[in-house]
């Protein structure tokens, strides 16, 4: 039998009792016993608090949010648990004893075939991994997958024990947020205008295509963003703070036409728009060089037009 005894010190042993009649009386009772007593209390202690664990990894495991799995060496689903069962719309009786590689991308089963391969020999402990799970709809779901192996009494391992996060909607937004940034990226980078940010205090470029640089005459863009400020190249040093005074007043200002110097010292004529974000300047810039000559152009045309008319009138 097991039982508990109370040490001198006021504590409570587990002992193994063992013990044999050696003599009875005439009525049969026992008259003499002979036993032994065996401290178990470490072993005792370890059982008890392998069940808590067992008990709380039931619970944590049927009550998750998160889905479960437990693969054992072959890669097959031993322990599913539900929220994981409902995340691909399968039963979890479905999904168990099924190999892992039935519910993974194409693409990416050799990939988590390795990881798996990794864990169980030790190669890694622990592995964190995005990957699209199979529906049972045939539909693709993106997850979050963390793994890391559970070790049997004999200190081998026996499982891998992963966590599945559906991350399938953060994934979508992530995916529209770059597809964004690229068309951004190619409107940026092609546009026939120059586009800019740059900072109100100094004019220091945070942002320039490759347009802006052109105009500017500068024939290197790591040189242009390290050393460029556009508050040394208004011809009129006034110019950029009617622009800046404009635009605190307003948030933005468009059309304005001003004259910029370029690197090798010629000018030319640039037609901002821009708005207010924060303590920059987000810009567009047309050179307007050509325009401006030819309406000079035309201006002298019809002035020499109308004095060779007066002149002749005379």
């Amino acid at each position: 039998m097991q039982c508990r005894l109370r040490a001198k010190g006021g504590d409570w042993k587990w002992m193994l009792a063992r013990g044999r009649v050696l003599a009875r009386r005439e009525d049969g009772s026992p008259a003499r016993v002979v036993g032994t007593h065996m401290d178990i209390t470490a072993a005792v202690s370890q059982r008890l608090a392998l069940g808590r664990s067992e008990e709380l990894f039931r619970g944590i495991f049927s009550t998750a949010s998160v889905g479960i799995v437990l693969l054992d060496r072959f890669g097959l689903l031993v322990r599913v648990n539900d929220a994981c069962a409902r995340m691909l719309g399968y039963a979890t009786d479905e999904m168990r004893g099924q190999h892992f590689s039935r519910f993974m991308h194409a693409d990416e089963t050799t990939l988590a075939a390795t990881t798996l391969t990794s864990l169980l020999d030790r190669t890694q402990s622990t592995s964190r991994l995005q990957h699209r799970l199979r529906g049972k709809d045939g539909g693709y779901l993106w997850t979050d997958i963390s793994a890391s192996t559970l070790e049997g009494t004999n200190g081998e391992v026996e499982a891998a024990l992963a966590i599945i996060v559906d991350i399938n909607e953060q994934r979508t937004a992530q995916q529209a947020q770059e597809d964004s940034e690229r068309r951004y990226r190619a409107l940026f980078e092609n546009a026939q205008v120059g586009i800019f940010r740059t900072r109100i205090s100094d004019g220091r470029f945070l942002e320039a295509n490759s347009r802006i640089i052109e105009m500017y005459g500068w024939p290197d863009r790591a040189e242009f963003m390290e050393k460029m400020r556009s508050t040394e190249w208004y011809v009129d040093p006034e110019a950029r703070g009617r622009m800046v005074g404009t635009l605190l007043r307003r948030g933005e200002f468009r059309n304005i036409e001003v004259e910029m110097r370029r690197r090798d010292g010629s000018t030319v004529w640039f037609e901002y728009s821009g708005k207010l974000d924060g303590d920059t300047i987000i810009g567009v810039a047309q050179d307007v060089t050509q325009r401006r000559a030819a309406e000079a152009a035309r201006q002298r045309s019809e002035a020499d037009r109308k004095s060779t008319r007066l002149n002749s009138s005379h």
